[in-house]
């Protein structure tokens, strides 16, 4: 067990000392005696992971401290003083006043120390398959507990978020304790993987999961929270127990979440020649033959990196000698993607890292040690073509969606749609396009498909904002986000810059605390406002005010409105109101307060669900003179604007309660 930390003997500093010790935190306390008082020194700070130290995040984990300075006089019935109280990182440090604010910032501290201690901490099934001797401080104290334990101590100090680690001789250690196996994993045995042996699925933007190192997991998860080049590319991202959520800015989002076998170690499936070489032209083929004789003579195939699996062996053009392939590492980004094979080691005078290449590079990869990997090669028959089915157009659905979540409103003509999939580990094949075309028509999104609607609600949300207030502002960023697809590419970076002044703008409001301050935030505010509505009214120059002639007339278009029109900010139950309401047109009638022969009605589309009418845009105000005293406001719409609603749905007149 750890050593019990010191304590002042002042309570107020003591509670603070035992909360820290509770997290795990590291407690020193420096006392100093002087002639009238003794001071106190307390520092408190989140202990580094093993697998973080000499990192960047292991040294910004070691700036995050508590830092207090208590006092005593030395006389009968002296109460203890809080001097000062300062919080620091690694870049900057605040000061703080109150006991309650101390408490806040030790917890936050210890909620942060078991984060961190949690990713990094060993699996259970990281833990050797063998009796493990213990030892505290270096002295052996059990000649041998089960693995089944220290399994068990291994799954309550990831529970609890305190330290624990595995070393290079698979020995647990935690505090002043180390768990040695007695018996290492036989050698014709494959061992629990290693911290650095373990594997992550990565997927970006709900298209194809991709297996890669967890190590290079992690340095995406920490480049995201910590490295500033990078940071200032993440939008919002997520992250718990090295499993995390990245949105970026660019309009990928990532999912990252440790593998299971059934990710990892599924059987290959075969695949045909023309998707292992991937497009390849003649005159690059003439040359890979004339290079290569076994490619001349067909007992080898160019393939392309991305598809070099382990066990392929991979001809050299200068010695025509084949090596074989023992691991593949793929990098997919940030940045331009590449894949380093690594080779089995035949000698100590050669490297068994090979180069990196780009995905779409060729090696040349021996027939026979490809179907030792994936088995023979089927037999070529003229059978039709099968049907798509459910996994194949949900494939099609993972690189639509990759479209729209990078706001491409342009065309998906070939070349569209191969410089969007350049980067993905395995882009599709042009046979592929057709489907993919099909899912990007089906899974429009409804600021695409009714881009005149949502181009309303934004300019609506663009006049509110006008009060100035946070939550109106980051309303009008939530419309701008959307905007890109509703507008041809040529606007995008319009948008996206007028949505970055809001978002500038939004933070000033919401950190503003003196007058200055708060001038200087409304006044950012207002040219936020000023800029984002312009860019609204170049997408839509009609989303100034609702015209009547813009008014959807069918049902199919109410929908498609309602959709655009209601979708930032519309609750679960109101999008699935609209996705199975009636839709119709009300007009609400009201006479005014004087002598009530003048009627203004309000004319909307939307969907009538139970309780509640979603309109499908701005009402459009009518005003006209009463054609008939004697009967309803409602009554006399009907007669006087009746003949202009030609619309293929229902027509409700309402008389409006208010007066």
């Amino acid at each position: 067990m750890a050593a019990e930390p010191q304590k002042t003997g002042i309570k107020n500093a003591d509670e603070p000392i035992t909360l820290a010790t509770a997290y795990g935190l590291t407690v020193t306390v420096e006392k100093k005696d002087r002639e009238n008082l003794t001071s106190y020194v307390v520092r408190v700070a989140i202990p580094v992971p093993a697998a973080y130290a000499d990192t960047e995040l292991g040294r910004a984990i070691a700036g995050d401290t508590l830092t207090l300075l208590w006092t005593k006089a030395n006389r009968k019935g002296a109460r203890g003083r809080l001097e000062d109280a300062t919080v620091g990182s690694a870049t900057d440090s605040r000061k703080v006043r109150t006991l309650r604010d101390v408490t806040a910032a030790v917890e936050t501290l210890g909620h942060s120390s078991n984060k961190y201690a949690r990713d990094a901490a060993p699996l259970p099934e990281d833990v050797v398959d063998a009796p493990h001797a213990v030892f505290v401080d270096g002295r052996q104290v059990h000649a041998g507990i089960p693995a089944a334990h220290v399994r068990t101590i291994v799954a309550n100090r990831r529970f609890r978020g305190w330290l624990v680690h595995q070393d290079a001789e698979k020995a647990i250690c935690s505090d002043d304790r180390r768990y040695v196996p007695l018996q290492p994993a036989p050698a014709d045995e494959t061992p629990a993987p290693a911290a650095d042996e373990r594997q992550h699925v990565r997927i970006v933007n709900d298209g194809p999961a991709e297996i890669i190192p967890t190590r290079q997991a992690l340095d995406e998860i920490n480049a995201a929270m910590m490295q500033p080049e990078v940071k200032r590319t993440v939008k919002r991202m997520s992250a718990s127990q090295s499993t995390a959520h990245i949105v970026y800015r660019d309009g990928r989002t990532v999912y990252l979440r440790p593998a299971t076998p059934g990710d990892t170690f599924q059987a290959p499936e075969r695949p045909t020649d023309a998707e292992l070489t991937g497009d390849i032209d003649a005159g690059l083929a003439d040359y890979y033959a004339e290079t290569f004789p076994a490619v001349a003579d067909g007992s080898a195939l160019p393939v392309r990196a991305d598809m070099i699996r382990p066990g392929m062996e991979v001809i050299a053009a200068h010695l025509d000698e084949a090596r074989t392939v023992s691991a593949v590492t793929a990098f997919v980004g940030p940045g331009a993607p590449w894949v380093r094979p690594t080779w089995t080691f035949r000698s100590h005078d050669e490297s068994t890292t090979g180069s990196t290449y780009p995905p779409e590079m060729h090696l040349m990869v021996t027939r026979a040690s490809l179907d030792a990997v994936f088995g023979p090669a089927p037999a070529e028959d003229a059978a039709p073509a099968a049907p798509v089915d459910e996994k194949t157009r949900r494939w099609a659905e993972g690189f639509a969606a990759k479209w729209w979540a990078e706001q491409h409103t342009g065309e998906p003509t070939d070349a569209a749609l191969a410089a969007v999939f350049a980067h993905t580990v395995k882009p599709p094949k042009r046979e592929a396009y057709p489907l993919i075309r099909e899912a990007i028509t089906a899974l429009t999104p409804p600021a695409a498909a009714a881009p005149l609607f949502a181009a309303l609600a934004a300019r609506e949300a663009a006049d509110e904002a006008a009060d100035l207030t946070p939550s109106s502002l980051h309303r009008l960023i939530n419309h701008m986000e959307t905007m890109p697809l509703a507008a041809p590419p040529a606007l995008h970076e319009r948008l996206r810059a007028a949505r970055d002044t809001a978002e500038g703008a939004w933070e000033s409001l919401r950190v503003a605390h003196s007058l200055p301050a708060k001038n200087a935030a409304r006044s950012a505010a207002k040219d936020a406002i000023v800029r984002a509505r312009a860019a609204i009214l170049a997408v839509q120059p009609h989303a100034s005010r609702m015209h009547g002639t813009d008014m959807p007339h069918t049902a199919d278009s109410i929908r498609a409105a309602a959709l655009a029109y209601m979708h930032v900010g519309a609750t679960p139950d109101e999008t699935d109101a609209i996705e199975s309401g009636t839709p119709e047109v009300r007009v609400d009638c009201r006479p005014d307060t004087g002598t009530g022969w003048m009627v203004t009605a309000r004319v909307t589309a939307g969907i009538r669900d139970v309780g509640w009418f979603l309109p499908a845009h701005p009402p459009i105000v009518v005003k006209f003179r009463r054609v008939d005293g004697r009967q309803s406001p409602a009554d006399n719409a009907r007669k006087v604007i009746g003949s202009m609603l030609r619309v293929d749905v229902p027509v409700k007149y309402k008389d409006d309660a208010r007066r």
